[in-house]
């Protein structure tokens, strides 16, 4: 038999274009800086199934507003307008706010209109070095100041702050301001009326005041930014102990940012007496970065009639920005600002790069409009002007804002938007702590827009207390989350309520928090448990650097140990601990044990130990150790990111990256994936190691992009620039999952259909479970969540024992009351199963250098008198693609596989011990086909056949349609020819009695051939199987199907009496069938 296998490098290809760094939990990757926090800490807020081995806690985040959905986040009066942050900008500091963005986008209470535009994402590690730009309109305007980056765009690193006597402003990067009252005379201390925002010390120095922003709430808590006495950002400081720094000249003009790892920006400027004779902008004209140089250009065209003053502020526009790519062949990435009524205000994106043929071509990614007051009230994809609108529910994401009226103290405003198919929705503003907040939404919104048909509160300082959802025709309220806030603005709790005919029921906890002293991290984040009346629990310890060292997860089980009910539950626990050491001034983690007991040498070598290896200046992981020892090493270029990654198989992965850190090659040993970009950076065509070519075209309908494979078949994709192997939804599946993934509360017996029940504990384990079919079954597991014992209802007990690695390393059955048991142990050598001993066989494997298995060699022991022992060997070879190429068999001799484009098999040969040669499986020739001059720009077939020939002559054809549906599949027998009698003369002009072939097989077909089965495929204008046919028997039966592509009939032939109905419930699963008259419900099985 074959080695049960699965495709290393598709499964390793597909994690490289995940993001996310193989090998490291995702949790562990947001701790050490390996991987993209966003994803990662999605990943450790899931609160299905079981938790990670050292990662407890599912369900429950330290993370305070985690219980909103994405579009819940802190709305800053401009700036960016949900979420944000980054070194030197705080983000969603307060644990929630509100959306207020419209578009690409556009804030929906005051019109403006923001852009962060990345032209180096964060290099890995601690505050990373980034390039990153913040645009907003309400700083562009013409007598607006100019920022690094000219008229209202601000650098990431551009956190600027204003001292006075009796307060301290500071205008984030990302655009955001804040104040920070300072007491009387006697305190260096000043405080915003958010202490979320943190604290402000003042101190004064012989060269000055300088300043420290205390930043006390949220991911980023701990972090300082500090100012010198002209209010410039000096240094970021993480409470971890990496820090960056920022450098300038005599003039003031930033010169040079150096992160922790040592990585520099260097900024350059024009001359500025050149630049001020020639009228120039003297902004930064380029930046030297690791990956490269990126250049920005200044100057908008002037428009006919316009000021001195106009004419001034065009000068600082930014226009242009290319890099890090050096030459006419780098893209650019342009501005625009067209509007007469506003010049300075920013108008449109558009990129321009080189296309196939070498000519520079340009695409607009979007289009932005102002109305006279200079609020944003258009946000538009592409070219605004080309907009069509095909449908209703179209995708389109166009969107227009009419700032109805405006907000006054005591008077809410209104603004309606109006989305590409005409649907509106209408947001009311209002004034709370002298900024706007979001009050009401009352309409569907759009899908880049705050959602609709909600309502929200806040308290005295501004911050958001209640959120609830309205139902979409009533308005009524539906159900509402409310949080309540401790004095120093930490969540303490958040309530959820369900409305009875619009007043509100009894609040429910969903989540509340403790706190140590003034701390700002949690010390204790409690969910509801699965047992009534108690709680799920976890409990965090923290060092001084705000580093989480101990992680201890408590909650209940609704059974005992026996697996009997028990009132008030059966108290559960596990404790993950972490350890840290200073290198380089650095608190790095270096260790993670888990919350399974320690072996003898309380190491990686017997116990659920992990240990990281740092370099000497504490600037990257190198390798990790992973519990028995297995070891999993990194490799990095110049920049600091990842090029080659040895998992614990021992196979080295290499990563070929282009400027921008974009994967370009990927390989495997001899298995290589290459992909190619078009000169906008998004995929074109993928080529993987088993000959498929994946062709990707974009800018399709919706945003919609296309992959084309050369194997015959294709998808449409969303967001394929990022995952070009992500196909487009299914809405009705999708739609189902959805619904059936939602569970606001776990209940501790749950069931999908009728008898059917679970038994569910605090960390997501199933305990037990009961169906008609085979009665009460009962599971446990290790503290680690694996499991490690099934008992059936039959009293049959299944057991497993595992390794450090969770590996199985023993599995045994017995028999209810039987002390005997037997037992499967399994071996390891380094990360490879080298050998199964089972009593009546044992299997011993060897590995070749891709951790394929390369030969396994069985013996099975004389059980019995007269039964022999047995022992044989069977081989594999693969090639790149980790395909068997070929097999040896244990009775000497071999099977060589042919194989075609992707997982397509071509034929089969059997070498036998003579070496003589037998095909099993070969493909038939394809059709002869006559050409005719001039005719293929005419037509093209509009059948594809083909086929295959088993050893005993049988063949397998079919036909494909036009359009690549099949037609036709046919298996038949061919009639075999009878020997020709040949000419004297003929056959001796053949050595040793030959004679020349009858012909090509395949180029006919025999009508005398033998029809064993076959069937003929019709399909309807959906592309759904309208009937079926049986060739030999001619006896169609015809499908139908209701809107969801369900087959909810079948009939064959033409008699209604033995038709089949299908019915299904509301997730899609059949429930029941009737035929010739008898009904049959699956739901009573």
């Amino acid at each position: 038999m074959l080695p049960a296998m699965r495709s290393r490098w598709r499964t390793a290809f597909a994690r490289r274009w995940a993001g996310a760094l193989p090998g490291l939990p995702a949790w562990l990757a947001v701790l050490t800086g390996l991987a993209l926090p966003c994803a990662a800490i999605a990943a450790t807020q899931s609160t299905s199934g079981a938790s990670p081995p050292v990662a407890p806690g599912a369900g429950l985040t330290t993370d305070a507003g985690s219980w909103a959905s994405s579009a819940m986040c802190a709305p800053p009066a401009s700036g960016s307008t949900c979420g944000g942050g980054g070194p030197a900008s705080q983000g969603d500091v307060a644990g929630g706010g509100v959306d207020v963005g419209a578009g690409n986008p556009i804030n929906l209470t005051n019109g403006n209109k923001h852009q962060t535009e990345i032209d180096l994402a964060a290099l890995p590690g601690v505050l990373g070095l980034e390039i990153v730009r913040h645009y907003d309109s309400a700083s562009s305007k013409v007598r607006g100041r100019n920022g690094l980056f000219g008229r209202g765009w601000r650098s990431s690193y551009e956190t600027t702050l204003h001292p006075a006597a009796d307060a301290i402003r500071i205008v984030q990067a990302d655009g955001a301001r804040l104040r920070f009252d300072c007491a009387p005379s006697g305190t260096q201390r000043c405080r915003s009326d958010d202490p979320a925002q943190g604290f402000v010390d003042r101190r004064t120095t012989p060269d000055g005041e300088v300043f420290t922003w205390h930043w006390s709430h949220g991911d980023a808590a701990g972090r300082q930014l500090h100012f010198d006495r002209a209010g410039r950002l000096t240094r970021i400081a993480a409470p971890s102990g990496e820090f960056v720094s920022l450098l300038y000249d005599p003039q003031g003009s930033l010169r040079k940012v150096v992160d922790p790892q040592g990585r520099a920006l260097e900024f350059h400027y024009p001359e500025r007496r050149h630049a001020r004779a020639e009228g120039w902008h003297a902004g930064v004209e380029r930046i030297v970065s690791p990956t490269g140089t990126f250049r920005y250009r200044y100057g908008s065209a002037a428009l006919p009639g316009e000021d001195a003053v106009v004419l001034k502020a065009r000068r600082s526009a930014l226009i242009e920005v290319s890099g890090p790519d050096e030459g006419d062949a780098a893209p650019r990435r342009r501005y625009h600002y067209d509007d007469p009524q506003h010049p300075t205000l920013l108008t449109g994106i558009s990129v321009e790069a080189r296309s196939g043929d070498g000519r520079r071509t340009s695409r607009r990614l979007a289009t932005y409009g102002y109305d006279a007051a200079g609020r944003g009230i258009l946000s538009a994809p592409g070219d605004a002007a080309a907009e069509v609108v095909t449908s209703a529910g179209s995708t389109n994401r166009l969107v227009r804002l009419d700032f109805r009226t405006r907000p006054r103290r005591g008077f809410p405003g209104t603004t309606v938007l109006t989305t590409a198919d005409g649907t509106s929705t209408t947001y009311t503003v209002g004034l709370v702590a002298d900024t706007y907040r979001l009050l009401e939404a009352r309409g569907p919104g759009c899908p880049r827009c705050s959602p609709g048909n909600m309502r929200y509160r806040y308290d005295g300082a501004g911050r958001l207390t209640e959120a609830t959802a309205l139902g979409t025709v009533s308005g009524q309220p539906i159900h509402s989350l409310r949080i309540a806030r401790d004095g120093l603005g930490r969540v303490q709790r958040i309530d959820k309520l369900i409305h009875e005919r619009g007043k509100p029921g009894v609040p429910r906890l969903v989540k509340r928090y403790e706190y140590a002293g003034e701390e700002a991290w949690p010390a204790v984040v409690a969910i509801p448990s699965i047992v009534d009346g108690r709680e799920h629990r976890l409990s965090l310890r923290y060092n001084a650097q705000g580093q989480i060292v101990e992680m201890r997860e408590s909650g209940y089980a609704p059974l005992d140990e026996h697996g009997k009910p028990l009132a008030g539950g059966s108290p559960i626990e596990r404790t993950t601990t972490l350890r840290y050491a200073r290198i380089n001034g650095r608190s790095l983690l270096v260790e993670i044990d888990g919350p399974l007991p320690n072996g003898s040498t309380a190491s990686p070598a017997d116990s659920d130990i992990m240990r990281l290896h740092h370099d000497e200046g504490g600037n990257r992981v190198e390798s990790i150790t992973h519990p028995m020892n297995l070891q999993e090493r990194f490799e990095h270029d110049a920049a600091g990111r990842v090029v080659a990654h040895t998992p614990t198989d021992g196979v080295t992965v290499r990563h070929a990256l282009d400027a921008l850190g974009q994967p370009v090659r990927w390989q495997r040993g001899e298995a290589r994936v290459d992909v190619d970009r078009d000169g906008f950076g998004r995929p074109s065509r993928i080529t993987l190691p088993d000959g498929e070519i994946l062709h990707l075209g974009h800018d399709g309908p919706d945003g919609l992009a296309a992959m084309v494979s050369n194997l015959g078949r294709g998808w449409w994709l969303r967001d394929a620039a990022a995952h070009p192997m992500l196909r487009r939804s299914r809405p009705f599946v999708d739609a189902v999952a959805a619904t059936r993934g939602r569970h606001a509360e776990a209940p501790t017996e749950t069931g999908d259909w009728a008898g059917l029940r679970r038994w569910i504990d605090d960390f997501g384990r199933m305990q037990a479970l009961r169906t008609d079919a085979t009665g009460l079954e009962h599971f446990r597991y290790d503290a680690a969540g694996r499991l490690v014992e099934r008992r059936f209802a039959d009293g049959w007990t299944w057991r497993w024992m595992r390794d450090a690695a969770g590996r199985i390393v023993a599995h045994s059955v017995s028999a209810h009351g039987s002390a005997d048991a037997l037992t499967t142990s399994l071996r390891y050598a380094g990360p490879h199963l080298v050998r199964i001993e089972h009593a009546t066989q044992i299997e011993t494997r060897t590995h070749d250098a891709m951790g394929r298995i390369r030969s396994r060699t069985i013996e099975r022991p004389a059980s019995s008198p007269g039964i022999t022992a047995v022992r044989y060997r069977e081989a594999y070879v693969y090639d790149a693609a980790d395909r068997v190429t070929r097999h040896e068999l244990p009775e000497g001799g071999e099977l060589h596989y042919e194989w075609g484009r992707g997982a397509q098999l071509r034929g089969i040969a059997w070498l036998d011990a003579l070496r003589r040669r037998t095909p099993l499986l070969a493909p038939l020739p394809s059709p002869s086909l006559t050409m005719v001059p001039g005719a293929a720009h005419v037509a093209k077939p509009a059948r594809t056949t083909g086929g295959y020939r088993f050893g005993n002559g049988t063949e397998v054809r079919f036909s494909l349609g036009g359009d690549e549906r099949l037609s036709e599949l046919l298996h038949v027998l061919p009639q075999q020819p009878s020997a020709p009698e040949w000419p004297v003369w003929i056959a001796h002009a053949y050595a040793n009695g030959s004679t020349p072939p009858v012909g090509t097989p395949g180029d006919s077909v025999d009508p005398a051939s033998e029809l064993i089965a076959g069937w003929r495929y019709d399909y309807d204008a959906a592309g759904r199987m309208a009937q079926r046919t049986d060739a030999r028997l001619s006896v169609p039966t015809a499908f139908a199907f209701d809107r969801y592509a369900r087959v909810i009939a079948a009939q064959p032939g033409i008699d209604s009496d033995r038709a089949e109905y299908y019915a299904y419930d509301a997730t899609g699963t059949i429930v029941g069938r009737r035929r010739e008259a008898i009904t049959e419900d699956f739901r009573e099985d």
